[in-house]
């Protein structure tokens, strides 16, 4: 009896990599972009989006917070979200490992931003599960970043 292997190449693995974070920061960006329309009410309350303005409104309230300010680290997270999800299907499309390089270490640094916040903010007091899913995704994207390298 005869056993076939399914075998991927190394450059099949990178564009995984790189297609798996580019699917999914595109979904993360826009469920944002959703819930930043949805909390201008643009769109109805029933809407289904990521909760996650409302969950930044809960974990900022450690300390007196002004929701103008809330809306501007919202606001600019989504900013950095769509940098990183272009980033992605540029080396995606372009298969320049720099540009790759640069994608990926946009990610890492995003959920390295989210660390330092739930640092500030205490978010383990409000949101414990909050904090580690952020320090998963840090480390998942810096080993995607060190994989997609030293692949």
């Amino acid at each position: 009896m005869r056993i076939t292997v399914l075998t991927l190449s190394l450059e099949t693995i990178k564009t995984a990599i790189l297609l798996v974070w580019a699917l999914w920061l595109s979904m993360v960006t826009l469920m944002n972009m959703l819930e930043a329309l949805k909390a201008m009410k643009t769109l109805p309350e029933s809407f289904k989006t990521s909760s996650n303005w409302s969950l930044m409104l809960r974990v900022t309230q450690t300390y007196p917070t002004p929701v103008w300010l809330v809306a501007t680290l919202f606001a600019l997270v989504i900013v950095w979200e769509t940098l990183a999800t272009v980033a992605l299907w540029v080396a995606l499309l372009s298969g320049i490992p720099e540009v790759a390089t640069t994608a990926l270490g946009l990610l890492t640094l995003l959920w390295g931003g989210f660390m330092l916040a739930n640092q500030f903010y205490m978010a383990w007091l409000t949101d414990p599960g909050l904090v580690a899913a952020h320090r998963s995704l840090f480390g998942v994207s810096l080993m995607s970043l060190l994989a997609y390298r030293l692949l």
